[in-house]
C-alpha cells in the first residue's frame, strides 16, 4: 500500500513541477533539481514540543550543498505542499502549507 501511494504522490509532484516550471526562475529550478526525492513517508509534529503529529510525503531533503533550513512536504490527503523544518530540540516541525509547489520553492529560497 505504501508503494502504490508513493508512486502516485511521485507522479503528483512530479506533474506538479512540470506545471511550475514556468513560473519558476533558474535558480529554483536548478535547486529543486537537485534536492528533490523519491517522495517518502515523514511524520511531522503541528507543536514545538513534537505534539499533534501528522503523516506526509518528503519531497526535498537536505544533499550537503546548497541547502535550505526548510524542507518541502506534501499532502497527499489535502493535495496540498507544504513546509518543514527542524528545531533545536530535534523536533521535525510543520510549519504551514504553501498554495502550489512553486510558492514552496520560493518561499524556502527567500527564508534559507
Amino acid at each position: 500500500m505504501i508503494e502504490a501511494d508513493a508512486i502516485r504522490a511521485r507522479a503528483t509532484v512530479t506533474a506538479d513541477f512540470q506545471a511550475a516550471l514556468p513560473a519558476l526562475d533558474r535558480r529554483l529550478d536548478d535547486w529543486f533539481r537537485a534536492h528533490v526525492v523519491a517522495p517518502r513517508p515523514i511524520v511531522l509534529a503541528r507543536k514545538s514540543d513534537g505534539g499533534n503529529t501528522e503523516d506526509f510525503w518528503l519531497v526535498t531533503d537536505h544533499t550537503g550543498t546548497d541547502d535550505a533550513s526548510f524542507r518541502i512536504v506534501y499532502d497527499d490527503a489535502a493535495n496540498r505542499y507544504g513546509i518543514e523544518c527542524t528545531i533545536q530540540n530535534g523536533v521535525c516541525l510543520f510549519a504551514g502549507y504553501r498554495a502550489t509547489l512553486a510558492d514552496a520553492l520560493t518561499d524556502i529560497k527567500v527564508l534559507r
